[in-house]
Parts: structure tokens; C-alpha cells; sequence
């Protein structure tokens, strides 16, 4: 049965919330919607408007839920970034079929019948979509609300090193899935089995507003590092900017046997105490080169003087759990220990560099968080010099 997609803000009541949790929970009996509010506009996601709902559930016994809804933003520069990359077809759909068909490939694979990966995710009641008509674009996602167990770190204050190894790990499964799935049902590529998978990596060059946006960030990363104690890393900055939109395009392409997040960072992660965590945002989902989640995690979610620490730890947690997929599937592994340890240095910063540099007007506000693009920058400037002239 078909779940009415919310046009704007003011569509998400508790009788449309009660309606769409009755029509996805199997075998309810009835479903009443207890609480529903809107997030402040200011705290609301960056791509999406937000709502928390708290309902019950009864089928036989009575359960209490609460939801996390986003449904698409109020911003008119938002609005476009997902209509030109259909960046709500991509989360809608990884959810109803991507992460369903990789967690069953990796029941059906895995020694004990379970999926770790599964772990990592949010529970998804529900969530829908209108694409055909431009003028009328809307979408849902009704997910569980993984607060208050599970917290986003505050951006200045960035992730422990206990977290950063967790959320390496449920990276490393994910992408290692997704290269043992492709390999052994031998698909030809994701794009044919998935094609909801973002576009975004490929239009830096080809969507006007992409441009504009891109260009205002990294003007506002020149600004800072003027008068700042890596002044003289300005011009390799400048020379990444020529061509940058086919730089990026062709380095993520380079990896097509992989699915990757796309805009892992400390603020896409939620972690519970113990540091158990959940990966959230996957509106930029698309097969490409695994460093770049990697790098966004491992280089930029703590201090410098801590990277700096543990940068071969880090590279060896994800390729041992990645090790542990493959071995499991029996399938080759993509990288010898040596070349991985290699590449994923140098790929991950650089690739970090251009995450972070092209969205930069998020991060200039938070000085811990501009310190440690500026460590990034330093640090692929010097293993990578090629890739700078």
C-alpha cells in the first residue's frame, strides 16, 4: 500500500506518521502517534528538514517507538543540490534495496548467518519518493530516533581513537561486502544493479550551482590559510583547482568495485557509550574509491598530534576487518598489505583534502576542525607532490 509523500513540512502530522508506521510494520494491530515535532530549522540537517515522532505499537503486546523523519529541506539552494544529484532517490533506495540485498549476501555468507554490517545502520520503517515532476520534488525517510543512546560528537571536539577504529571497521565491512557481492554474483557494475547511486562525484564540473558552491568554499580555504603557518601550501592549493572537478571525478572513479558512504565524517556517525556506533546520511552513496571515506575518518576526526600517532594503526584496523570479509568469501583480496598501506595514505589524504576543501564554509567556523584540514593539506602536499604541479 502506497505511503502519500509529504510535500512540504507542513504535511508530516501525527495522522500521516500513524498512517505510514501502519502501512511498513508487519502484523500491527494499531499504531497511535503519542508526540511529533519539527527540529528547529537552525539544527536540522543540512540536506533535509527533520521531525521526531514517539509512537506505540501494539500487535499482541505494546512496544514504544520513536522516529527520526526527514523529508526535504526548505532552503532553495538545498532543494536544487538534491534535485540536479537526486540525492533523496539515493538514501530512499540504498535503504529499501541496497543495504536489504547486502545484508542478506552477508548472511549468506558470513560463518555464523548474521550481518555485522547491519549493526551499523539505523532501523528504516519506511521511506518514499517524487522525482518525475521537477517542480514537485519530495521525499521521506522514516528511520528509529537512535538518541538518547546514540550521540553525534560535537564538531570541535571530534571522535576518540576507540571511535575512530570503530567506525574504520564498519567501513571496512561495508566496502568489503559490497567488493565481495559485486565479485561473486559477478555484477558488470553497480551502477546497472543499483542505478540509484549518486551522480554527485561527476557533475563538479557540469552543474553551474556545483561550481559556484565548490569555488566558495575553497575561496574561503585560501582565506584561511593567508597569514596561517602553512601560507606557503597556497599554491599547491590554487594548482588543485585547476581541474579539480575531473581530478576528483577520475580518482574516485578509479575504484568501481566498491560502494562507498561518500560524506563519512564525524558529524555522519553516532556513537553510544561503549562506542558502538551507527552510520547515518547516505545520500551520497555511489560505487567508487573506498580511501575516501577512509580518509574522512582517519584524518580528520582528531588532533594532528594524535593522527600522527596512530595513522598505521588506523590503516591496519580497516585492513584487517576488510582481510576478514575476503577470507571469509573466499574472494581475492584487492590490495597486498603493502600497496593498501601505500595508497591508503596517499589516496585517503588527498581525496580528504578534496572532501573537506570543497565544503569547506562547515568547517571554517570550528578551529580544531580547520587545524587538522590544515594537517591533511601539509601531509598530502608531501607524500603526493606530483599531484600538486
Amino acid at each position: 500500500m502506497m505511503i502519500p509523500v509529504p510535500r512540504n513540512g507542513s504535511e508530516v502530522t501525527k495522522e500521516w506518521l500513524q498512517n505510514a508506521l501502519e502501512k511498513s510494520i508487519s502484523d500491527v494491530d494499531k499504531v497511535e502517534v503519542n508526540k511529533l515535532e519539527a527540529e528547529d530549522q537552525q539544527e536540522s540537517g543540512y540536506l533535509s528538514s527533520i521531525f521526531r515522532g514517539e509512537a506505540s505499537i501494539q500487535n499482541g503486546t505494546q512496544k514504544q517507538i520513536r522516529t527520526f523523519i526527514k523529508v526535504m529541506p526548505q532552503s532553495k539552494v538545498h532543494l536544487s543540490l538534491i534535485n540536479t544529484n537526486f540525492m533523496d532517490v539515493t538514501e530512499v533506495d540504498s535503504y529499501n534495496k541496497l543495504f536489504p540485498d547486502l545484508i542478506k549476501f552477508e548472511r549468506e555468507h558470513s560463518k555464523d548467518g548474521k550481518s555485522r554490517f547491519e549493526a551499523f545502520l539505523p532501523e528504516c520503517y519506511a521511506g518514499g519518493y517524487l522525482k518525475d515532476d521537477p517542480e514537485n520534488r519530495a521525499y521521506y525517510l522514516i528511520l528509529a530516533n537512535q538518541a538518547p543512546e546514540y550521540q553525534m560528537r560535537p564538531f570541535n571536539d571530534g571522535l576518540s581513537y576507540k571511535e575512530v577504529q570503530a567506525t574504520l571497521i564498519g567501513l571496512a565491512y561495508f566496502h568489503a561486502w559490497t567488493y565481495c557481492m559485486k565479485r561473486i554474483r559477478k555484477f558488470d557494475c553497480f551502477s546497472k544493479e543499483y542505478p540509484f547511486m549518486s551522480k554527485f562525484f561527476n557533475s563538479f564540473d557540469s552543474d553551474p550551482e556545483l561550481v559556484n558552491f565548490v569555488n566558495y568554499n575553497l575561496d574561503l580555504f585560501e582565506q584561511d590559510l593567508k597569514g596561517s603557518p602553512i601560507e606557503d601550501h597556497l599554491e599547491p592549493i590554487r594548482k588543485l583547482r585547476v581541474g579539480l572537478g575531473k581530478k576528483y571525478a577520475d580518482l574516485i572513479n578509479e575504484t568501481p568495485d566498491f560502494l562507498i558512504h561518500g560524506d563519512i565524517w564525524g558529524n555522519n556517525c553516532m556513537f553510544s557509550k561503549n562506542a558502538r556506533m551507527k552510520i547515518v546520511d547516505w545520500q551520497f552513496t555511489t560505487n567508487g574509491n573506498p580511501f575516501l571515506d577512509l580518509g574522512t575518518i582517519a584524518f580528520i576526526s582528531m588532533a594532528p598530534q594524535e593522527t600522527e600517532v596512530h595513522v598505521n594503526d588506523m590503516l591496519n584496523v580497516y585492513f584487517e576487518a576488510f582481510t576478514e570479509v575476503c577470507t571469509q568469501c573466499q574472494v581475492d583480496m584487492p590490495w597486498s598489505h603493502e600497496i593498501f598501506m601505500k595508497q591508503g595514505l596517499e589516496q585517503g589524504l588527498i581525496l580528504c583534502l578534496m572532501w573537506s576543501s570543497t565544503s569547506y564554509e562547515f568547517i571554517f567556523k570550528y578551529p580544531s576542525l580547520k587545524d587538522r584540514i590544515q594537517w591533511v593539506l601539509k601531509k598530502a602536499v608531501a607524500n603526493s607532490p606530483h599531484f600538486f604541479k
